[in-house]
């Protein structure tokens, strides 16, 4: 039968037992009311995932602090003994020690263990903290925290809870790295942006799109990863409020774009779709608006009666015949207006905001 239980928040994110994402639990019965609880709490906009549950462990001797992080040498080394846990900031200056360590460095650890305090499990916390420096070079790692450790009643070294963060530059030497890299939120995708992930995956080129919490007023379609940030920095800048992030790049095919702008022309409460780009050395202007297009009309009906506005600047390949065939559609009631390479990239983000601060809308 199963004992007690520990139920945590499987998320990226600091200070979970202070904001009551941890729970000890006598039994099954309680672990899973434990966690059905955390899985309805939401924190910074985004619900929680998933929920660990692992058994709980009888240690003896206090909770321990281990943490590697990257430096411009090489890693800086933290240890600590008897202070793990939830506070381990409000004791940082007085019982944590410190140990820099060089690049491919393998040091000798007795002295700096010692010093830390753990006296008589010294050379199991040698072995335990080097075998954690080999893992930080093997693996590219740019920072590993585990708080607490704790030496188990039945002997050895369990580490209760782990942060590992790894250089995602470094994967090609890592074929095993099998796992994407994300931040907190990153897997409560919601299902458009992970049918976008999907199309990613499998294309030259591509698509990419984050859905903003909140009531943004104005969307973007932009083609480049420059374009995108200035586009969206502007929207933020003059005081609109922006209902996603997306970009596509790197010539992908109309199919992609034409399911990206579906999903970006059917979020909720818009009234401006921002559809701009730099000027493209190689991504067809005309392909890719064959595949705006085609979202456009999909789209008609709402569009239209919605009097969404869509605002369009752009330039590259084929420039010459795309713009005036997406210019055409205000013939068939879509509310639209095109601009060459001659306008400013930004200048479209001026004209959505002056037109919503006239209908009284951000």
């Amino acid at each position: 039968a199963l004992g007690r239980l520990v139920v945590k928040a499987n998320v990226a994110l600091g200070g979970r037992g202070k904001r009551g994402l941890v729970a000890v639990c006598p039994n099954f019965a309680d672990a899973k009311k434990q966690a059905g609880r955390i899985l309805g709490v939401k924190v910074e906009g985004h619900p929680i995932p998933e929920v660990l549950v692992e058994e709980a462990i009888d240690y003896e001797g206090g909770e321990h602090f281990v943490a590697l992080s990257e430096t411009r040498d090489g890693l800086a080394l933290f240890l600590a003994a008897k202070v793990g846990g939830v506070d381990i900031e409000s004791v940082w200056e007085t019982h944590v020690k410190k140990l820099k360590v060089e690049v491919d460095d393998r040091p000798d650890l007795a002295k700096f263990v010692k010093q830390a305090g753990f006296g008589a499990k010294t050379a199991d916390v040698c072995e335990f903290v080097g075998k954690l420096v080999e893992c930080f070079w093997a693996e590219d790692a740019e920072y590993i925290e585990i708080n607490p450790f704790v030496f188990a009643k039945g002997g050895g070294i369990v580490a209760l809870d782990t942060v590992l963060k790894l250089d995602g530059v470094a994967h090609f030497r890592h074929p095993d790295w099998d796992f994407e890299f994300s931040e907190f939120g990153a897997a409560a995708d919601k299902p458009v942006e992970r049918e976008i992930k999907e199309i990613d995956k499998k294309i030259k080129g591509s698509v990419k799109l984050t859905v903003i919490p909140g009531k943004g007023k104005i969307a973007i379609l932009p083609a480049g990863g420059g374009a995108s940030l200035f586009t969206a920095d502007a929207v933020v800048s003059l005081g609109a409020t922006l209902a996603n992030y997306c970009e596509y790049s790197g010539a992908p095919p109309a199919f992609a774009v034409e399911a990206l702008a579906d999903k970006v022309f059917n979020l909720p409460g818009i009234t401006d779709v921002i559809i701009n780009g730099g000027i493209a050395n190689f991504t067809d202007v005309y392909k890719t608006f064959g595949g705006i297009i085609a979202a456009m009309k999909k789209n008609k009906r709402k569009l239209v009666s919605k009097k969404i506005r869509l605002w369009v600047r752009r330039g590259g390949p084929n420039e010459q015949i795309a713009l005036p065939m997406i210019g055409k559609l205000a013939e068939e009631g879509f509310l639209i207006e095109v601009y060459d390479r001659h306008y400013g990239l930004t200048d479209v983000v001026d004209m959505a905001i002056a037109a919503q601060k006239k209908g009284g809308s951000k």
